[in-house]
């Protein structure tokens, strides 16, 4: 349908650039772009799904599949063509289960599909505090910072725009910095930080022993750690990073933006999905 590759079945239902967007948008982001193993293939990926005995996941996935192969047949054969709006509104019309999934499993489940992660609240009496950078080498930096409660309450959305950094991994640490201030400001003791930038979460692990710019912003973030009762970096996929990712880049159009205890509208569709998987009482 895109032209872009040769038509296989992998491709048609899971690596086109006009099937990519409706698995983004699913109840739980499925990425076939990232992570998928060499070798990966239809068949093998759905005796997999199969195999995870979970009513809610199957429903969710088999109404997307049949209204993606749907989608591609109307195209090649009536020269019709529906709109991402229209697939994810057709696949939930179709759903016969209730959509109030066993939470804990079914993230648990997705997980094992090995194409993307979704985000997870952390446990109780912790926050989870996911950050990103907005970069290009012309601009500024947009910073981005959301954290949530164990029922995957908003407690603090903070943008910010910054001068700009010499590569990628220097804006990434620039916005962890920020965060661990911005949390001990906020009184947040017992915190997970997660990321998706693997450079990042490299000299973390190293504990910024180098003498680069970005080991020392890291050996910053270090002496700020007896402010807090509890900490952990967690390196994540970047699935499970959305909304720090859109709050950076929407830092970049922006000045400094905080918003305590609600949700800013640029986040709301991608704080959506994220509910599916938030624990509430």
């Amino acid at each position: 349908m895109c032209g872009e590759a040769e038509e296989s079945l992998e491709h048609a239902l899971f690596f086109c650039s006009t099937v990519v967007p409706v698995w983004l948008r699913s109840p739980f982001p499925l990425d076939f772009r990232d992570g998928c193993p060499a070798g990966f293939t239809f068949e093998s990926w759905f005796m997999q799904l199969a195999s995870l005995d979970d009513e809610w996941v199957l429903a969710v996935v088999l109404t997307l599949l049949y209204t993606v192969w749907a989608r591609r047949n109307m195209w090649v054969f009536d020269d019709r063509w529906l709109t991402l709006e229209q697939v994810l509104l057709r696949a939930n019309s179709m759903r016969v289960v209730p959509l109030e999934p066993d939470i804990s499993v079914s993230a648990a489940h997705v997980n094992r599909l090995g194409v993307g992660n979704v985000w997870q609240p952390p446990s109780a009496g912790v926050v989870k505090i996911n950050t990103d950078a907005s970069y290009t080498a012309l601009e500024a930096v947009g910073l981005g910072m959301v954290v949530r409660n164990s029922h995957g309450e908003i407690l603090a959305c903070v943008s910010a725009k910054r001068d700009r950094a010499s590569s990628v991994a220097v804006a990434e640490s620039l916005a962890l910095r920020w965060a661990m201030m911005l949390a001990i400001d906020l009184g947040f003791m017992a915190v997970v930080f997660e990321t998706n930038c693997v450079v990042l979460h490299g000299s973390w692990q190293r504990k910024g022993k180098d003498r680069s710019y970005l080991g020392l912003v890291i050996a910053d973030c270090y002496n700020m750690l007896s402010s807090f009762r509890s900490f952990q970096f967690v390196l994540v996929r970047r699935t499970t990073n959305k909304a720090a990712d859109c709050l950076a880049k929407f830092a970049i159009s922006s000045f400094c933006n905080v918003w305590l205890e609600e949700c800013p509208a640029v986040l709301e569709p991608i704080l959506s999905v994220d509910v599916y998987f938030a624990i509430f009482d």
